[in-house]
């Protein structure tokens, strides 16, 4: 069943915000090498190394578009690069080292989030990626069929903060913008998107740069993305917002979450909202704000 609210999508980013780890691209440039010579093509590092350059070249050129290159594209730039014909199983035996190469987790608390708005939100994905890694990855942990759309600019052709990839999935989950919260650790891509468009957005992290983009709510943790989307889905949400000032109450910081402290709504920022949870373990004896140390931290539901 549905919420019934103001939101009815959810979208997220996963590198970052669902899941977390980077390619080894030296160990990937060593399965390269060792599989171009078992197929009688002799070539050194530096050779790759200048070939993956002339394609990075390429690649940084369709990007400041924010237009995206697959895959396959790219390795068959590097092998042209490098005399190889770039025939269609080679391409597919290089993607297959490129995801062994590339090991990948869930971020804590992901699986448990996705499953709880499940019920509730349309959800969906959309991330900045060559290869098709992100949406192998969500499959593998069996968790693809949470989601109504799996976009990958990879596979699209624009990256975001284009709007063509937010404005497909948005067609795809049947809402509107202004129905759809995006999730993501990036201000200059998803959140530049997302607001480019008329999305709210989430950002996950308050160690991330904030890029000009403002965001209705930024959540230390995973965990914290439900009660924020709960918050944005109010009617009177954007009220609730505007009575406590849309600044954390303690340091007047514009990146908050609203949570529930002595029955009461405030907002918080990540660094006051750690800090006060540090605090509540060991009360202080003195300080203005000793009578909120205590064990009352959840979202404002």
């Amino acid at each position: 069943m549905e919420a019934q609210g103001r939101i009815r999508a959810v979208t997220f980013d996963v590198g970052g915000t669902l899941a977390e780890g980077r390619p080894d691209h030296g160990l990937y440039a060593r399965r390269v090498l060792r599989l171009l010579a078992s197929r009688g093509f002799a070539v050194g590092r530096e050779e790759w190394e200048e070939a993956t350059g002339r394609a990075l070249s390429e690649l940084r050129s369709r990007r400041e578009e924010h237009r995206e290159m697959s895959f396959r594209e790219f390795s068959s730039l590097q092998l042209s690069s490098l005399g190889v014909e770039p025939d269609p199983l080679l391409l597919e035996e290089m993607l297959s080292l490129y995801l062994l190469s590339f090991p990948r987790r869930l971020k804590r608390g992901a699986r448990r989030v996705v499953e709880e708005l499940f019920p509730l939100y349309r959800l969906g994905v959309l991330s900045n990626s060559m290869s098709p890694a992100p949406r192998l990855f969500l499959q593998e942990r069996g968790l693809d069929r949470y989601f109504g759309v799996i976009l990958v600019s990879g596979e699209v052709g624009y990256r975001k903060p284009h709007p063509e990839i937010f404005l497909r999935a948005l067609r795809e989950l049947g809402v509107s913008p202004a129905e759809a919260v995006h999730v993501g650790d990036r201000p200059d891509t998803d959140g530049a998107g997302a607001k480019g468009v008329g999305m709210s957005f989430i950002l996950l992290s308050p160690r991330t740069p904030g890029g000009g983009v403002e965001a209705q709510a930024v959540v230390p943790s995973l965990s914290d993305v439900p009660g924020a989307v709960e918050m944005l889905s109010l009617p009177e949400g954007e009220e609730l917002l505007d009575s406590l000032g849309r600044r954390c109450f303690l340091c007047s910081s514009p990146h908050f979450s609203l949570y529930r402290l002595e029955d009461r709504p405030v907002l918080l920022c990540p660094d006051c909202r750690r800090s006060l949870h540090r605090a509540s373990a060991k009360p202080r004896k003195h300080g203005k704000y000793r009578a909120v140390y205590q064990r009352a931290w959840r979202p404002h539901r």
